[in-house]
């Protein structure tokens, strides 16, 4: 999900993006994978930016009323 995260930011830079997943826990491993990233360098400005423009990041139970030009769901609940 990070690489797509960090792909939709190299290619589609003037549209918004929201990462929806199932459960707090894959909303909460996404985000420390896409905070190292940050820190390693990768796109240092990646979880920055306004409530409406930055990357969304939620799971399913929150995202109600979030608005992105584009949405990605994570399907992958178990092994």
């Amino acid at each position: 999900m990070a690489d797509r995260v960090l792909f939709h930011r190299r290619t589609h830079p003037n549209l918004t993006l929201g990462v929806v997943a199932l459960s707090e826990a894959q909303a909460s491993a996404i985000e420390a994978e896409l905070e190292r990233r940050a820190a390693a360098g990768f796109d240092p400005e990646l979880l920055t930016g306004d409530r409406l423009t930055g990357v969304l990041l939620k799971n399913l139970e929150h995202v109600q009323g979030a608005e992105r030009h584009i949405i990605v769901l994570r399907l992958c609940y178990a092994r």
